[in-house]
């Protein structure tokens, strides 16, 4: 009786074959070839992944679009830096500046019906996921970081806990390394709703540091028995905190850690790569051949906190390096240049107008008021409810007295 309950539910519950992203290729009208950075391949733990894998096509419009959103996340992320030194911020401030190609190239890969949870470094994928719109906005960002009421969370969450479901975004996660496990289950409830040639796709990102947490492997585990719809991304960038990844892990080839599941190390500064190797990921998953991991190599250039500076554990010139070889929106814009679209001084007015609209954002959000009194106590419980014990015959009422055994 029960296997039939579950297979009606199973079989009411399953969606209509979903569209994937078709991406662009040599024969998409307009499109142009962009050869990847010989000197990071593409490397294969147990896949050959996506072929060819030294380079990949994009159309002007999705250049610039890739440009204006890398550009408008790095904008935010620097201004969060001054609003925290001038104690507008306050409390726990984790920024993505550096990483940007990942969220970007990510997104241009999967649909609003996948499903991505991050760590706390969640700002510019709120911003990412929700296309700037909604609770999703730049100044919906500000405001929640500065506590004010026009904030995504009511400017009650802070900056941990952005989070934009309608958008396929489920946060934001304060504790380390447990977005995998949650992101585990929406890659079951995919599963369990699915079919194999529609899989939604789970995403869970965790830094290197993280990957040495214990539930990570867990979820690993279950996701490789049951063959979920589940990637897992790491996102390298080399420190955990402070602390380098050859002081930290026995094995620093993370697209190696799923072990029995296969996976890719990624140029994570390089938003056509991670687009790419995102893409065969997808298909891997959502085709039903089980979880995928996507090591993304890539750099932070603040600190890994706000109360970090960054400079203990590597100097000036090593994040001065990466900005002037790797930086990923740098890249984009002289992919830009080369292809003929646009020259340097049309980008720089372009990046000038996403300064503006950064400002725009910012000084709505400083106007903006805090919380009313009554949020101190909404979204609480108040009213009575049964509260488990060890044992159902030992819960009690809240408020009553306590049952034997309590």
């Amino acid at each position: 009786m029960l296997a039939a309950r579950q297979l009606s539910r199973r079989s009411a519950g399953r969606p209509t074959l979903l569209a994937c992203r078709n991406l662009t290729t040599a024969d998409t009208a307009g499109a142009v070839k962009f050869d990847f950075n010989p000197e990071r391949p593409i490397l294969g733990h147990d896949t050959d992944g996506p072929q060819p894998n030294d380079h990949a096509y994009a159309t002007k419009e999705e250049m610039i679009d890739y440009f204006k959103t890398m550009a408008l996340t790095r904008r935010m992320e620097i201004v969060n830096d001054d609003l925290y030194k001038q104690q507008k911020i306050r409390g726990f401030c984790h920024l993505y500046d550096g990483q940007e190609a990942i969220g970007v190239g990510m997104e241009a890969a999967i649909t609003k019906k996948d499903a991505v949870t991050t760590s706390y470094r969640c700002h510019a994928w709120q911003v990412i996921r929700s296309g700037n719109q909604g609770v999703g906005t730049v100044e919906a960002v500000f405001a929640e970081l500065m506590g004010k009421y026009t904030g995504c969370s009511k400017g009650k969450g802070g900056s941990m806990h952005m989070y934009d479901p309608n958008n396929g975004f489920f946060g934001g996660n304060g504790i380390v390394g447990a977005q995998c496990s949650t992101a585990t289950g929406n890659a079951f409830t995919f599963k369990y709703n699915g079919e194999p040639g529609s899989y939604n796709v789970s995403f869970g990102l965790c830094g290197d540091g993280a990957a040495n947490q214990g539930q990570v492997y867990e979820s690993m585990n279950m996701a490789a028995l049951w063959d979920l719809p589940m990637v897992y991304v790491i996102e390298n960038n080399q420190f955990g905190m402070g602390t380098s990844t050859k002081r930290s892990s026995a094995l620093d080839e993370y697209y190696k850690r799923g072990h029995y599941i296969p996976g890719l190390k990624v140029d994570g500064m390089d938003v056509l790569n991670v687009r790419a190797c995102t893409d065969f990921a997808v298909q891997h998953c959502r085709n039903g051949n089980g979880p995928f991991v996507l090591e993304m190599d890539t750099y932070r250039y603040h600190g890994h906190s706000m109360s970090d500076p960054g400079t203990t554990y590597r100097t000036r010139d090593d994040i001065k390096h990466v900005r002037s070889n790797r930086d990923p929106i740098e890249m984009t814009k002289q992919r830009i240049i080369d292809a003929g679209w646009m020259d340097a001084k049309e980008l720089k007015a372009l990046d000038k107008e996403i300064r503006a609209e950064v400002d725009v954002a910012l000084a709505a959000a400083l106007a903006a008021g805090p919380p009313p009194n009554h949020e101190l106590m909404d979204d609480i419980f108040l009213e009575d409810a049964d509260a488990r014990a060890v044992e159902l015959i030992n819960s009690r009422v809240v408020g009553q007295s306590p049952g034997p055994g309590c």
